[in-house]
């Protein structure tokens, strides 16, 4: 039976599309963590239409880089409005999950009305009839920003919050003290690694090499050979692996 994976109990959110960012998360989920993909609603992932060739699923490109994850649309497929809705400025992410919360939603969006309409009554019905329960919170919506409604509604128990940039993203980060940035030796700073490991954690961050700039050290390495246990260059498995330059 396997043994725990360096990352169990670590959860990521997979906003990213294509394939830089779906095959670093697929690392991650390779290494035990819960990998969500968040993905446009109805459509998915561009990538999942990029075919042939096809597979049972999607397309083999889309395969090649989302292995070990779940998938999440915008839209809860039975909960309703579990989404994200436009507001004035910015974007909301409602995640409403009974009547209750509901009717807290209307109240305070200025239409309690609404919970009151049989099109939206319980969950089903809100569920059958979501695009136009959408156009309606969207037209009171507009009359605030997306931050100043999710911090009145999360004051009355109705879970929402922001969409944020990734600018927003690192202060959050920061404030929950993570530390997301790291100076990096010779270069520029950049966002620390998200694998951690007691024993062997990383301690040092090296810039991007220059173009061939270690060209002359690894050729000369290269031509002087194996050494007889199978070492380039007559080097120690640690020298061969170390940083040059």
């Amino acid at each position: 039976m396997p043994g725990p994976m360096p990352l169990d109990g670590v959860v990521v959110a997979d906003l990213s599309r294509v394939l830089a960012g779906p095959l670093a998360a697929s690392t991650l989920a390779d290494l035990g963590a819960d990998v969500i993909k968040v993905e446009r609603a109805a459509s998915g992932d561009d990538t999942r239409q990029w075919g042939p060739p096809w597979t049972g699923n999607s397309s083999s490109y889309f395969e090649s880089a989302n292995r070990g994850k779940r998938s999440l649309g915008n839209r809860h497929p039975s909960i309703a409005p579990y989404e994200a809705l436009d507001t004035g400025e910015g974007v909301l992410a409602l995640a409403v999950g009974n009547d209750a919360q509901f009717a807290r939603l209307c109240e305070t969006v200025g239409d309690p009305d609404l919970a009151g309409d049989a099109r939206f009554a319980t969950n089903a019905q809100r569920v059958a009839h979501r695009d136009e329960l959408a156009v309606a919170l969207e037209a009171r919506l507009r009359a605030d920003t997306a931050a100043s409604w999710a911090a009145r509604l999360m004051d009355v128990g109705v879970p929402a919050g922001t969409i944020g940039s990734v600018a927003d993203g690192f202060v959050l980060a920061e404030r929950l003290g993570l530390d997301p940035r790291v100076p990096v030796d010779g270069g520029i700073d950049q966002i620390r690694s998200p694998l951690r490991f007691e024993r062997t954690p990383i301690g040092r961050y090296v810039r991007p090499p220059r173009l061939d700039e270690h060209g002359d050290e690894i050729r000369r390495w290269l031509a002087a050979g194996p050494d007889p246990i199978g070492h380039a260059g007559g080097q120690s498995e640690g020298e061969t692996r170390g940083n040059h330059g």
